[in-house]
């Protein structure tokens, strides 16, 4: 029974592959494929350097004003944000585009 389910879930992860490929390019998620694989193209700030993750558009808006805070706070710290969703990204980009 269980080489049935995997066999099953292998054929449908491959039938679904496309239609995810299609969707993930249309919704944006393209052009950060290789971030989410760890390569990133500016690099990171120098150490020592903190890590925001916002999961959640709410959480990237409300990510902001605590950046621009620990960048008063502590002007020597780099400070790196990740998102999930592409327009979180966006969110962060503009609204802390030269801060973090």
């Amino acid at each position: 029974m269980y080489a049935l389910y995997s066999a099953l879930l292998a054929i449908g992860l491959a039938a679904y592959l496309p239609a995810f490929l299609l969707r993930r390019r249309r919704a944006g998620y393209g052009h950060a494929l290789a971030q989410r694989f760890g390569r990133l193209g500016e690099g990171l700030p120098p150490e020592p350097r903190c890590w925001i993750h916002a999961v959640s558009v709410g959480e990237s808006a409300t990510a902001a004003p605590l950046v621009e805070a620990i960048r008063r706070r502590w002007p020597e710290l780099g400070v790196v944000v990740s998102t999930i969703t592409p327009t979180g990204a966006r969110i962060v980009t503009d609204r802390l585009g030269g801060v973090a």
